[in-house]
């Protein structure tokens, strides 16, 4: 089984510090632009950074209705006991999402410890 697929839906194909656009982007089935207008809006609210979890928190659990999961390990051991399913994972300075045991991401992070994980589907 593959875990990691290389995803990059930036509309440039930039290489950048925009995984929170990409993950809410692949987490929540829309283009990059409506990402990156969602948690701009939302950080406007919020007086927050954009990027920051205290952002992007807010808004998959207050305004998206995502449930938190609290999960202790890796994200590979994550998708071993839960192969199927749509997660937005945060890392350690970076969020990723995870599609039916395979990470969507610009490079593989499995080996990562999963600091917070939400459950779109």
């Amino acid at each position: 089984m593959e875990c990691y697929k290389y995803y990059n839906c930036n509309p440039l194909k930039r290489i950048t510090g925009d995984c929170v656009i990409r993950a809410t982007s692949k987490g929540l089935d829309i283009s990059w632009e409506e990402a990156n207008r969602l948690l701009y809006n939302n950080s406007l609210e919020l007086c927050h950074e954009m990027s920051c979890v205290g952002n992007y928190g807010n808004l998959f659990e207050y305004k998206l209705n995502l449930k938190p999961i609290e999960f202790h390990g890796t994200i590979k051991e994550f998708i071993k006991e839960n192969p199927i399913g749509k997660y937005i994972i945060r890392i350690k300075g970076h969020l990723t999402c995870l599609e039916d045991g395979t990470i969507y991401d610009i490079w593989d992070c499995t080996d990562k410890e999963v600091s917070l994980i939400w459950r779109v589907r």
